[in-house]
């Protein structure tokens, strides 16, 4: 079996923290023990709150989950959009009065015969929803709702801790590009490490750009003089 992104997540320049390669890699292992796990599911998906009204399925197990996905986010209705928002695994049975009947209409073209979605969530915050679906199965055991919410809380866990080791990992290397620009202003200009620091700041300040992004262009640029004549701090 092979794994599926949406291609919409390969621009890197509108990817959330948790859309980087090593989450997305742990949530695909995930998916794969998923539908190896629970009964009746044949396919998996993860859905990822994109904005206030929007979302985007980020990983999946096939083709047949990426449609199913899209088509809840054309409608703007389904167990992906409801489960962002509810407490309980969402369930749907095709064979019973339905919330989202556009949704299940066309859904039945391309092979869904039932499914479900879970919310992800991880230290309060609303991630988006693990997404179920069965192609053979017209009703989803309890056994199969159990089990995929425990696989959306694992996800839920990937997730998260993948995006705080790349936080911890990003904060290390802007603390170093920071401190290696403080040394290259102190030797160059004679400077203090405090004044080599609020220098540093006070361009961050002036240009509105964050401090590690003026380090990282103190370091990448060659010494040039300022408007005074000077070079280097005035």
């Amino acid at each position: 079996m092979t794994l599926t992104q949406d291609p919409r997540t390969q621009d890197d320049d509108d990817r959330s923290p948790y859309e980087a390669d090593e989450p997305l890699r742990a949530v695909r292992a995930v998916l794969l023990a998923g539908v190896e796990a629970v009964p009746e599911v044949d396919h998996l998906s993860v859905s990822l709150i994109k904005g206030p009204l929007a979302a985007r399925t980020v990983a999946s197990t096939g083709e047949v989950p990426d449609r199913l996905d899209v088509l809840q986010y054309a409608l703007a209705q389904g167990p992906a959009i409801d489960a962002i928002t509810a407490d309980d695994p969402v369930v749907v049975d095709p064979r019973a009065p339905q919330r989202w009947p556009e949704f299940v209409e066309r859904a039945r073209p391309l092979g869904m015969r039932a499914a479900l979605a879970v919310r992800l969530e991880w230290e309060g915050k609303r991630l988006g929803s693990l997404n179920a679906y069965s192609l053979r199965a017209s009703t989803l055991s309890p056994e199969a709702v159990e089990l995929a919410a425990a696989f959306a809380a694992h996800a839920s866990m990937t997730l998260g801790l993948a995006r705080r080791s790349l936080d911890l990992e990003q904060a290390l290397v802007t603390r170093q590009e920071i401190g290696q620009a403080v040394g290259v202003l102190m030797e160059r200009y004679d400077l203090t490490s405090v004044a080599a620091f609020n220098y540093l700041r006070r361009v961050s300040q002036e240009r509105n750009v964050k401090l590690r992004h003026v380090a990282a262009e103190m370091l990448a640029a060659p010494q040039r003089p300022t408007p005074t004549g000077r070079v280097g701090p005035t």
